[in-house]
Order: structure tokens, then sequence, then C-alpha cells
């Protein structure tokens, strides 16, 4: 049988979750199952993440038509590894995206007093209790754009570490793990800390808090924000491993969605044929593709079917689309 054209073989209706299956079919959808695909992802703040990959259309054709089950997710025994280290990356690609977008330039740390006396904030209490702070900051005129994410402090980390083993901690009876916020932002000024730290007093509602800002400064040059980016996501996302609940984000975004990603097909079977198009296509010269590879702005896949780059250099022409 050939594998470009099977034989075709309807599926039998089936029920799932009460509602009956469109038939799934043996049959291709594309002549030629794969192609080159390039997304182009622009920043407000200047420049744009791109990624190269071979995308094989027949088996996303086939995963659209396989049934789905809908309504809440349940928690099982146990996630897979790969389930766990996909979230991973996507909170942490969405947290470096959005310092990208906004220029952040401020790295914030909210804390609170914590202690087996006095009790600790659930992070449902933090969640609400940063709700409130940055609608008293908005009222201000203090911030607008934000990545905030939400980890257990060092001790805390202790704590997890000492009670789980390695494992994925269960959710305890009465809380006793301190957490705090990390936030990035961007301000061209001073930012009044002990001002912010009134506000932040407020929020928590009488418990007493503090607020550090840092300013992330690097040496001039135009990969200025890709690492200030690059420590940024680093830093507040470091504690991912080790505090991980199920269907609760540990990121909150705000300020304006992510500029649309550009897409565009390819022609060419191989890598190299594909990547003069690339070039022409987004602009690049030979020596800014040189200047990516050596401060580390252009990545190839382990498996070989593509490549992702990131451009910020000032002679470098807009993504065309």
């Amino acid at each position: 049988m050939d594998i470009l054209r099977p034989e075709y073989h309807p599926a039998q209706d089936a029920a799932y979750g009460g509602s009956s299956l469109r038939p799934l079919q043996n049959s291709p959808t594309y002549d030629q199952r794969e192609h080159y695909a390039l997304t182009v992802q622009p920043f407000r703040a200047g420049g744009y993440e791109a990624t190269l990959r071979l995308v094989d259309l027949q088996a996303a054709a086939d995963r659209a038509e396989m049934p789905r089950q809908y309504g809440p997710r349940v928690e099982g025994d146990e996630r897979s590894q790969d389930s766990v280290d996909s979230s991973r990356q996507r909170a942490k690609a969405t947290v470096r995206k959005r310092v990208k977008d906004m220029g952040g330039n401020r790295l914030c740390t909210l804390t609170a007093r914590q202690s087996d006396a006095l009790g600790y904030l659930s992070p449902e209490e933090w969640g609400m209790a940063f709700a409130r702070y940055v609608r008293i900051l908005r009222r201000a005129g203090l911030m607008s754009d934000y990545v905030a994410i939400l980890e257990p402090h060092k001790k805390g980390l202790e704590r997890l570490r000492a009670r789980t083993d390695g494992a994925r901690p269960a959710a305890p009876a009465s809380w006793d793990i301190p957490l705090h916020i990390h936030f990035v932002t961007r301000s061209d000024f001073k930012m009044p800390i002990n001002l912010m730290r009134k506000c932040w007093n407020l929020a928590l509602g009488g418990r007493d808090g503090n607020i550090d800002v840092q300013w992330l400064r690097v040496r001039d040059g135009s990969d200025s924000i890709d690492r200030v980016a690059a420590y940024a996501t680093k830093y507040i996302t470091k504690g991912l491993a080790e505090f991980e609940r199920f269907n609760k984000k540990r990121y909150w975004c705000a300020g304006l969605p992510l500029l649309a990603k550009g897409r565009t097909w390819l022609k060419g079977k191989e890598l190299h044929e594909v990547w003069q198009q690339v070039l022409e296509r987004l602009g690049l010269s030979d020596e800014m593709v040189m200047e990516l590879i050596r401060f580390g702005g252009l990545f190839s896949f382990p498996d070989g079917r593509g490549m992702w780059f990131n451009v910020r250099h000032s002679g470098a022409a807009p993504p065309p689309f």
C-alpha cells in the first residue's frame, strides 16, 4: 500500500462523552506531507523572533480529525514528564516575549511578613492582594504593563524539597509555605519606592510588606533588551520546577496583547534550500547572521528540522509580513 496514497477505510461512528464523533477516514489530505514554515513574532519595543521549522501538514490534519474530550480538566494520578516540561517551556516563552515586547527595565519583588506564628498567605490571597496593588498603582499612574510570577521564598523551596523529595507537592491542609511575587515592568523615570511600598501595605490589608526594585541595566548594545529579558525570565521562573499547582497559572500578564505573528511558507525540501529565501525575506546580510551566531541569537533544533533566531540589529529591516 502506498503510504502517501493509502486506501480509504471509513471508521465506525463512536460515542465519546455522550456526543457523536465525526467518522475518521484513512485518506491523505496533502500530496506532499512536509513544508518549511517561517513564523515571525514582532515586538513593540523593536526586533522580532523567528522560527523556521519543517512542518508535517498531514500529521496536523490527522490530529485535527482525532476525537477530543471537552469539559473541565481533571487531574490524573500522575502527569507525564513531557506534559510538565511543555508547560514550563510555554510559561518561560510567554514571560520572555512579554518582557521583550514592553522593553522591561525594572525587576520588582513584593514580600509580606510571614511566619509560623503570624501565618502564611495562600496563593489565592497573594493573587487578590496583587490585583488590588495593581489597581492602586494604575490610579496613581505608576504602572501599566507588567509580567508577574508567584514563587516560593528560599525557605519555602527548602520546605517543598524536604516534604516532597522530588515528587509533585500535594496541597497542604493549611498553607505553610512562604511565597513572594516577582514582576517586571517598564519605567522611564525614577520609581517612587516609598509610595509604592505604602500602596503594597494598603493592598495587603494591614499586614506588613516590602518592595524591592532593581534597575535592570546592561552595557550599551543592540541586544540589551534581549539580555534583560533573558535575565528576568531566568530569575523569575527559577522556581517553576518545584512549585506547581494543577490547572493554575503561575504568572500574570497585563498590557497590550502581543502583536500578531506572521507566517509564510517557503519552497524547498532541504534546510539549505530555504535558508537563502529566509535571508531575502527578512533582509538579513551574512554579517548580521554571523553576529547572531556570535551573540547566541541563533539556535538549531536538535532534531535538525529547523532553527530559531532573534533579530535586534539596528540595521535589520522590519519583518515584511
